[in-house]
């Protein structure tokens, strides 16, 4: 029977996780699904639900150490990644599998929507590569995956799809995926994460209650 991990590196961010345990939990998927979780924050959090790895903290920016680590325990059929702090619709890993059964090595989406709790949203306009966060992969991948230097790579998912693949497919953003920024818990990396990244404002939310219908109210409460 094929299988799907969906691959969560975090660190110090347990209310996000445990929302991102929910979507995890609520997906549709037609095959087995397993949620692997890895972990180097300062304070230990295993939020149950998933196969948890606890890696010891080793300094800042550690995104392509604990994807590289957590590859070595990926033993499946495909791979998604599933970032601790953004939305992902019931569909979304079918959305990728279905793609990857084509016969394709990496699937993904352009034009990410990023959703700033604070600021509001922004298309970011990626044409040429799918944002990690809406990167999925084919396991049979795997193994030259980890014959890359990951660890030393701050933009991962420049370098997934700039140089690993031959065989990819890169579609046009369908809401799978938001990518949600300035979430409680660690600083992440991403563009928009940064200061100064340009945001359009979401007057009343009505924006986010578009994007992730009516999951809305979490993000909301965040900002109180």
């Amino acid at each position: 029977m094929s299988k799907v991990i969906c691959l969560t590196c975090t660190g110090d961010r347990p209310q996000l996780l445990e929302r991102s345990k929910y979507y995890f939990e609520r997906s549709i998927v037609d095959i087995e699904k397993e949620w692997l979780v890895v972990d180097d924050g300062l304070v230990p959090y295993n939020p149950g639900g998933c196969t948890y790895i606890r890696r010891n903290p080793d300094g800042p920016i550690s995104l392509g150490r604990n994807l590289r680590f957590a590859l070595n325990y990926c033993d499946c059929d495909y791979i998604v990644i599933w970032e601790d702090d953004d939305w992902c619709s019931p569909n979304r890993i079918n959305s990728h599998v279905d793609k990857l059964k084509l016969g394709y090595d990496l699937h993904g989406y352009k034009n990410t929507i990023y959703y700033h709790i604070n600021n509001g949203w922004r298309i970011n306009g990626n044409i040429k590569h799918s944002s990690l966060c809406e990167t999925a992969i084919s396991g049979k991948m795997i193994n030259k995956l980890l014959s890359y230097k990951l660890e030393h790579e701050k933009f991962i998912d420049v370098t997934i799809w700039k140089y690993l693949y031959n065989t990819s497919l890169l579609e046009d953003q369908s809401y799978q995926v938001i990518g949600i920024k300035g979430g409680p818990g660690r600083h992440g990396i991403g563009y928009g994460h940064k200061a100064g990244c340009q945001y359009n404002k979401d007057i009343n939310f009505n924006k986010l209650k578009e994007f992730v219908n009516g999951d809305a109210d979490f993000y909301i409460n965040l900002t109180k």
